[in-house]
């Protein structure tokens, strides 16, 4: 396989060379990314999310929605722009590793989650998802949060998409507000939006997705974690070995969901909590094998998995 040599947070970073041709011919049909702004679930968590609609799909193929959970330094464009060391990989942030997806998966509805909290403009952290520290390192726990939460976190931003495409006079944010106050707005980023001009700043969705997007029930899912974003995955699994021997815990949408999950990626995940890096549990990993439906894919490089130890040092 062939990798690119570079990376966001790290000095030196693969990914998968199908992943780095960002600027290739297909990317030019892809619809601009479309920032969500915050999407708020019945139980109350948030996140925001970065929506990419198809550019291949069409009725007659199945609703396939792919979730991508990014690593550490990875933010919107603007912010890691101000930073003084992240502004070296702003070719790698959300916004643009959305457009990177969407290129590769043209039959896919893209959301791209963002953590929940960016320590030190740096670290990820995905505490609606998984228990985690001050650098995001996780605490893996037989509950069943990570599921229930996406599995109501993604119809409510397809919903949501639908009705910035649609003005609805549901209750959601103004474009302005959708952008994220505290970033720029997308009159500020004409380039993510593919114009300046306010009443277009979201995605230009076919009608014929107005049914999908009402009904939400999806057909595929593809589940992404790189580097940090990995925790997401590996709590995940470890949520499904617990769904499998406890009966108490299942429930008709999180069963639903899991049935969704056709194919899982791990991309050179990691994390700098010194264990459970990758779950080895034999009965955990037993009850993802028996998920025949899922195919799972698994890249790594030597910066993950040769070092006996990786020191991050992060002048802040």
């Amino acid at each position: 396989m062939m990798w690119c040599l570079r990376g966001p947070w790290k000095t030196w970073i693969y990914w998968p060379h199908q992943l780095c041709q960002k600027m290739s011919h297909n990317t030019q049909a892809v619809v601009s990314p479309v920032r969500l702004g915050s999407i708020t679930t019945p139980s109350g968590q948030a996140n925001e999310a970065i929506y990419v609609q198809p550019s291949k799909a069409s009725a007659n193929l199945p609703f396939a929605v792919l979730v991508f959970f990014g690593g550490d330094v990875q933010d919107y464009p603007e912010v890691m722009a101000a930073h003084r060391d992240h502004k070296h990989y702003v070719d790698w942030s959300l916004t643009s590793t959305a457009t990177i997806l969407a290129s590769k998966f043209p039959a896919h509805h893209v959301l791209v989650i963002k953590p929940s909290r960016m320590e030190r403009k740096t670290f990820s952290c995905y505490d609606n998802f998984v228990s985690s520290n001050s650098v995001g390192a996780p605490t893996h726990e037989p509950r069943v949060t990570a599921l229930s939460h996406l599995a109501t976190l993604i119809p409510e931003a397809l919903r949501k998409a639908q009705a910035l495409h649609t003005n609805t006079r549901e209750e959601i944010p103004t474009v302005h507000q959708s952008c994220d106050s505290s970033q720029s707005s997308c009159i500020n980023n004409p380039h993510e939006w593919g114009t300046s001009d306010p009443q277009y700043c979201a995605a230009n969705i076919p009608l014929w997705l107005k049914n999908y997007f009402e009904e939400t029930d999806l057909d595929e899912i593809i589940l992404i974690g790189f580097s940090k974003g990995c925790v997401v995955l590996n709590q995940i699994i470890t949520e499904l070995h617990a769904l499998m021997t406890v009966e108490s815990l299942q429930n008709k949408q999180t069963v639903n969901f899991i049935d969704k999950v056709h194919n899982m990626y791990w991309l050179d995940g990691g994390h700098a909590g010194g264990r459970n890096t990758w779950i080895t549990s034999p009965s955990i990993l037993k009850s993802l094998a028996a998920q025949q439906h899922i195919s799972i894919h698994i890249h790594v490089t030597p910066y993950q998995v040769r070092f006996s130890y990786v020191i991050f040092f992060f002048i802040l």
